[in-house]
């Protein structure tokens, strides 16, 4: 429980200590910010790593809480499907040991049905959601 409880107050830490990952400054306090509170905003140029943050943090939310439904949304479908197809798919995956493991067992299934992915965690049965804002997207 206890563990539990400081990696849900603590994203960065989950991410470093238990997915392995090793983030900059920045990229911490980023991630520490979008798991304790209820709005974030980051502003950042090209290159920002805007989409990797997105993709960890919604990597945390999914393997951190139990029936969760995480959606993330970008301007197109395409930039959607680059969140999961080269943020988790390519680099969160290989960076981190235990989410290629995760992948590999079929213990995180990433699956595409029309327009965005959909990332399902079946390990405690939540689910991760990539649409663009289109009227196809709607409902979803």
């Amino acid at each position: 429980i206890q563990w539990c409880t400081l990696f849900r107050r603590n994203w960065d830490i989950f991410a470093e200590f238990f997915l392995g990952l090793k983030l900059r400054p920045y990229q911490r306090a980023a991630l520490h910010e979008i798991g304790s509170s209820d709005v974030f905003f980051c502003r950042a140029g090209r290159g920002g790593v805007k989409c990797y943050i997105t993709a960890l943090a919604a990597i945390c939310k999914l393997l951190l809480y139990p029936n969760c439904w995480v959606v993330v949304t970008a301007s197109t479908i395409d930039q959607a499907n680059k969140i999961v197809k080269n943020k988790i798919e390519k680099e969160l995956a290989h960076q981190s040991p235990y989410l290629l493991y995760l992948m590999e067992n079929h213990w995180l299934k990433i699956t595409k049905p029309t327009d965005g992915y959909v990332v399902e965690c079946t390990l405690n049965n939540s689910t991760l959601t990539v649409l663009a804002p289109v009227e196809s997207s709607r409902g979803k």
